[in-house]
Formats: structure tokens, C-alpha cells, sequence
């Protein structure tokens, strides 16, 4: 290897998550995700009562409109802090979007909050957020949260 000026000849990684088990969507959301997670083909169900589950929320602390040119990134940058894992009361008609094993990668591209080009720059999506305040999206990391999946109105 020839070494360069302008050129990073090792991988440096600035942030690691882990993969959520499922995300969880605010009832206050869930007309307009429902609608995108159906005509994407991402199946869902609908908490039939309100459940408290362990989650990881993000909070939107701003969204940089401009582009950016000291790193060339593109404008619509939603800058977000996550918050550690918390107990969150999620009311009857919140949707719960498991993560399979196979088909994995659209719900992640599609839902994850702490995406820096995420779901909530473009309308309608961006009218559901406030900076200051949680993303109406919450990251599930462990299974034994969810409500006994008999009840549950799978979409």
C-alpha cells in the first residue's frame, strides 16, 4: 500500500448501534407510518390495549437544512441524541414493527430514528416532530417487551 495524503488507508468507525429486536410506533404516528409501512410491504400489528415496553427513544435536537461543506453532506440532516433504555407507557394503537431475520433492511432503512437522513425530512413525516422532543419512533432491543401477540391485529 502506497501511502497517501488524501487518502484513509484504515476504516475508522465514529459510532456503533446495536440492532433493534422491533420498533415501536407512537399512536400519535401511526395513521401516517401505517400507511407508508403498508405500501412499502413492511408488516406490523396494532397494540390492541396500552402495554409498557422497554425502549430506547431518540430526541431530535435539529434539523440542518443547508448544505454542509466542510463534508459535503447534503442538506435535510436530522441531528438526533439517543437516550438509554426507559420504560414507556405506548397507548392502544401504537404499531410494533418486528425486525425478521430475513427482509431486514427495508424496515431499518425506512425506521430507524437515529438515521442522519431519516424519515422525518420529507412531509408528512416531518410535521410529527418538534426539536427538543422524542421522535415519535422507539427503538425495542429486547423480545420478552412485547404484549401476548394473540391480541394483537397483525397488518
Amino acid at each position: 500500500v502506497i501511502p497517501c495524503a488524501n487518502f484513509m488507508q484504515e476504516i475508522i468507525v465514529k459510532k456503533s448501534m446495536s440492532t433493534p429486536r422491533a420498533y415501536i410506533v407512537d399512536a400519535q404516528a401511526s395513521d401516517v407510518m401505517a400507511d407508508l409501512l403498508q405500501r412499502l410491504d413492511i408488516p406490523y400489528e396494532v397494540m390492541p390495549s396500552s402495554a409498557s415496553l422497554e425502549v430506547e427513544s431518540c430526541v431530535l435536537d435539529r434539523n440542518e437544512d443547508d448544505w454542509d461543506p466542510v463534508y459535503s453532506r447534503y442538506g435535510n440532516r436530522q441531528i438526533v441524541t439517543c437516550q438509554s433504555s426507559a420504560k414507556k407507557e405506548f397507548p392502544e394503537g401504537s404499531l410494533i414493527v418486528e425486525i425478521p431475520d430475513t427482509r431486514w433492511r427495508i424496515p431499518l432503512l425506512v425506521l430507524e430514528p437515529a438515521r442522519l437522513y431519516g424519515l422525518f425530512q420529507f412531509a408528512p413525516f416531518n410535521e410529527l416532530i418538534t426539536p427538543g422532543q422524542a421522535l415519535p419512533i422507539y427503538r425495542s432491543i429486547a423480545v420478552e417487551n412485547f404484549p401476548d401477540k394473540t391480541d394483537n391485529q397483525k397488518r
